[in-house]
């Protein structure tokens, strides 16, 4: 079974679905980008929510990937519980990802809920009555310390219930904030002492040359605590072909990584042309599912096969 556990998407219609984008977000290359690959008008009165939802779900059912997990995002809270809308760039509501996996059997249901929120709990038992198979983060873009005392009951209903918890670790760019210091995966420590099951995205790699990459401390932590995990989502990118090969000749980092493509981002298979050779190189660029064309670029590489496939031994409800 070939699972991708890192899947994006996003919505504005907050009337119905409880989404919202800024409108200078909107009018970022991020979010152009996002709709032009899909071909759909960025325009609530469109129906921009139902329509690209439509279009990712018709691509993932077209694709050789079996399941794919698509991740909900939160809104900032404050420290004591309220809502931050001033801050707030963007929400992608746990109802309209629950709505999704309801839709297809091929999508499976990632929450996001804040853990500062008065709410919080109430929202994890909602979301995990519903088929949640975990919750993610985004530290710096969602205000969040993994490192506060605020998140310990929520660690410890996490751990309770066996619900993994995937945070962004390294450099954040589609919700850029200036709190990446909250990414550091050794924040994420009070979680692992309180035994939740952590998975740090893109195992705390970076995507520019001229950014920090902690992947030696994702990598050391990742061979101490028995439940820290990464992922190799958005690997098929130049800048992450050397930790590729450093996970992939490590066999102890095997069972420690999940497989993700981190749709939207369009994988860059001339990343693995000299390993690959440029036959497979053009085949793979052909590719126009973008599901596929990032499964069979890490598809061509040394990794394991069972890192496409091993997410399922982690989660509830698949």
């Amino acid at each position: 079974m070939i699972i991708d556990m890192h899947v994006h998407i996003a919505g504005m219609n907050q009337e119905k679905y409880g989404n919202f984008v800024t409108d200078r977000l909107k009018r970022s290359m991020v979010f152009k980008m996002f709709a032009k690959h899909l071909n759909v008008e960025t325009s609530v009165d469109d129906g921009f929510d139902d329509k690209i939802a439509t279009k990712i779900i018709e691509l993932l059912e077209e694709s050789v990937v079996d399941k794919a997990l698509f991740l909900a995002i939160d809104g900032i809270y404050n420290i004591d519980g309220t809502f931050n809308q001033k801050k707030t760039k963007m929400i992608c509501s746990n109802e309209y990802i629950w709505e999704l996996s309801k839709r297809s059997n091929k999508v499976l249901f990632g929450a996001s809920v804040h853990p500062y929120r008065e709410d919080a709990l109430e929202e994890l038992k909602r979301c995990k009555s519903r088929g949640a198979v975990l919750i993610k983060w985004i530290p710096s873009s969602m205000e969040i310390d993994p490192l506060s005392t605020k998140c310990i009951p929520f660690y410890k209903y996490l751990a309770k219930h066996n619900i993994m918890l995937l945070s962004h670790t390294g450099v954040e760019h589609a919700l850029r904030n200036s709190n990446n210091f909250l990414n550091h995966p050794h924040r994420l420590k009070l979680a692992l002492e309180h035994g939740v099951k952590v998975i740090a995205s893109h195992s705390a790699t970076h995507m520019f040359l001229h950014e920090r990459s902690y992947y030696k401390e994702w990598r050391e932590m990742a061979l101490t605590y028995e439940n820290f995990y990464g992922d190799i989502s958005a690997f098929c990118m130049p800048t992450r072909v050397k930790h590729l090969r450093d996970i992939a000749k490590t066999p102890a980092l095997h069972s420690k990584v999940f497989y993700g493509s981190d749709f939207p981002v369009y994988p860059l298979p001339i990343s693995f042309i000299f390993k690959i050779g440029f036959k497979k190189y053009r085949a793979i660029k052909k590719i126009t599912n973008p599901f596929d064309k990032a499964y069979y670029c890490m598809e061509k590489t040394d990794i394991p096969k069972e890192i496409f496939s091993q997410f399922s031994k982690h989660i509830r409800n698949i």
